[in-house]
């Protein structure tokens, strides 16, 4: 069972080890890691770019890929919330941040010369399908977490999770459609202030998984998936078979209880010889099923034998019915004398 607490982090230490081989891809992804995790700020040597994120995968890729693309270095300085979660803010420099911005998307220059942020995501830079999971790994780095069903007893937690958070409907919106392109279908919704664009597919959720460069993470989906359908088929299977058995252990109890009753009341004299036969031979093997019982009887099916102990217990109902038809009649007869 993959343990539900520590997937997303498995999956977010797999995505940081991806290679940063293409500079198109480095760009769409660090776009998506700014948009996700990063804020823009404005200090005496310019624009920078701050990025907080708990724990050090947010830092760790960004600083992989602004060394890859821009051979330039990053600082991260770590601190804690009020209830004590890590924190590691990554600063972009000013000297740089500038022209990632630009490269990413983020910015661009209006009439005047001067810099704007703009909104969405600039289809300039998912150029190829490459660049579009590059997007997605930011993203889930900078704002994505998955959920993975756990196991008490018999019964599993919720379903399959996949979420991003986004701070704008524009950008939700546009990864949504991101997403579909790869033939990944999400919904979007609004939490709070909050805009999230999520999955309950597990299908979905492995193929995003692996399409981003988390195949380990998502191998573990599809064999999770595989051994839960085989446990549910066998629980099925067992099921099927208890309420098979005792539907045996039901019949075999009306058998004994009609035969029983038909030899204590002199009844099985009256019987035919085949159906005295399979009384007989019921009584004395009280344990046995049908299959057994039926290679007892040269020449009799296991189907021949249920229809002769059918036909005892209809005889068995048919002569309790005449006795409490009997019963009544002499029980008014009583009565009326009495009243006379």
């Amino acid at each position: 069972m993959i343990k539900n607490i520590s997937f997303s982090r498995s999956c977010k230490n797999e995505l940081i080890k991806s290679p940063c081989d293409s500079g198109c891809c480095a760009v769409s992804e660090l776009a998506a890691l700014i948009r996700t995790a990063g804020s823009i700020g404005i200090s005496r040597e310019g624009v920078y770019i701050e990025l907080t994120a708990e724990g050090d995968y947010v830092a760790a890729r960004t600083e992989k890929l602004v060394q890859a693309y821009f051979g330039g270095r990053t600082q991260s300085v770590t601190g804690r919330t009020a209830h004590g979660t890590e924190l590691i803010s990554t600063v972009i420099p000013a000297g740089q941040a500038g022209q990632i911005l630009e490269d990413c998307g983020i910015t661009e220059r209006n009439d005047v010369g001067g810099l704007e942020i703009t909104e969405g995501i600039n289809n300039y830079i998912l150029m190829d399908s490459c660049c579009l999971a590059a997007y997605i790994r930011g993203a889930f780095l900078g704002a994505g977490y998955v959920y993975i069903p756990t196991q008490a007893g018999d019964r599993y937690s919720h379903g399959y999770h996949a979420e991003f958070v986004f701070n704008s409907d524009r950008l939700a919106s546009d990864f949504s459609h991101l997403l579909a392109q790869l033939e990944i279908f999400s919904k979007k919704v609004l939490r709070k202030s909050k805009f999230v664009v999520y999955l309950k597919n597990s299908v979905m959720i492995s193929e995003m998984l692996a399409r981003i460069g988390a195949q380990g993470s998502a191998l573990k989906i599809y064999g999770e998936i595989a051994s839960r359908s085989m446990r549910n088929s066998i629980n099925r299977k067992a099921n099927c078979d208890n309420a098979n058995i005792d539907k045996v252990v039901e019949a075999a109890s009306r058998q004994r209880e009609a035969i029983g009753y038909l030899m204590n009341n002199g009844g099985l004299e009256q019987l035919s010889e085949k159906l005295r036969e399979a009384a007989i031979l019921r009584h004395e093997n009280p344990d046995a099923n049908m299959a057994e019982l039926a290679a007892m009887l040269e020449g009799v099916g296991r189907s021949g034998l249920i229809h002769r102990l059918n036909k005892i217990i209809e005889i068995y109902h048919e002569q309790l019915t005449e006795e409490e038809n009997n019963d009544a009649t002499g029980s008014n007869g009583h009565e009326e004398r009495g009243r006379s």
